[in-house]
């Protein structure tokens, strides 16, 4: 589907505010002659797909603009779109923010070696309208696990706090995060190609005195289960932070462009032959 838009910038900031970019395969923003000039960064955004591939700049002749249009519907049925479920504590604020940047930059390298595939981060800050209700049950309503491809909880100091939810037994939560994690493990053993694959991603960087100490211990506690030989074993990522920087390392990036990219590798080969073509 296509958007055409008198107003470039406008129309920019509200579907990403709306986070609704992701809803089209190629958006078509067409910039009149009188109009207000875009600014630079959504000018450069536009003249360079492979950055972000959703956007395309027209200008506000109908060939050029039907163009576009021609364009957009060509390339919505040839990309597969992958959700991924973005978990964690309120401690690691600024590496959610910098997880969705890192997405949109695998976006783009998949678009420049023409790979038909696309992430999408779905996470409770934009996918999840407010409403009388638990906080963690509104998140799984509006973001069903069954839906989600990847599923990546990042950790580091803290374990969370109860969301007042309580599993099949009867046992409560002790976090939000919990609870997303068994439900993807539960999701993942229902599905016929193991999915979500399920990323915990673990932060090493030294823990600051104030850390509540019943926090880390339950946090420590909760990832021995995944040690061998524990609940769910598995393989946990780890990464550090620049001691005196202010922005998230290089190391961190690098590696969730890593598991990303061979993780959509992956699926694009999988799904192939759950389609019935041949590798």
């Amino acid at each position: 589907m296509g958007i055409i838009s008198n107003s470039f910038p406008s129309a920019e900031r509200i579907l990403c505010r709306l986070n609704l970019t992701h809803r089209f395969s190629y958006i078509v923003l067409s910039h009149q002659v009188h109009a207000a000039k875009p600014e630079r960064r959504t000018r450069l955004t536009a003249l360079y797909p492979s950055v972000h591939p959703q956007v395309l700049l027209a200008d506000n002749h109908e060939p050029m603009v039907r163009g576009a249009e021609i364009m957009g519907e060509g390339r919505k049925n040839l990309v597969r779109l992958y959700s991924i479920f973005l978990a964690s504590p309120q401690d690691v604020r600024r590496e959610r923010e910098r997880f969705c940047e890192v997405v949109e930059l695998v976006n783009g390298l998949l678009f420049q070696l023409n790979k038909p595939a696309r992430l999408e981060v779905r996470r409770w800050e934009r996918d999840v309208p407010p409403d009388l209700e638990i906080p963690e049950k509104l998140i799984l309503k509006h973001i069903p696990m069954e839906e989600c491809d990847i599923f990546v909880a990042i950790f580091w100091t803290r374990f969370g706090s109860p969301p007042g939810t309580f599993r099949p037994d009867g046992t409560p939560y002790l976090a939000g995060t919990e609870q997303e994690i068994e439900e993807a493990i539960k999701v993942r053993k229902q599905s016929d190609k193991n999915r979500p694959v399920i990323m915990i991603l673990l932060k090493t960087d030294p823990i600051p005195p104030d850390t509540p100490r019943d926090q880390r211990h339950r946090l420590e506690e909760y990832l021995r289960k995944f040690e061998v030989g524990g609940e769910h074993t598995a393989l946990i990522g780890t990464f550090k932070t620049r001691k005196s920087a202010r922005r998230i390392s290089e190391e961190f990036e690098f590696k969730v462009m890593t598991y990303l990219m061979s993780t959509v590798e992956e699926f694009l080969a999988q799904d192939q032959y759950f389609d019935g073509g041949t590798q």
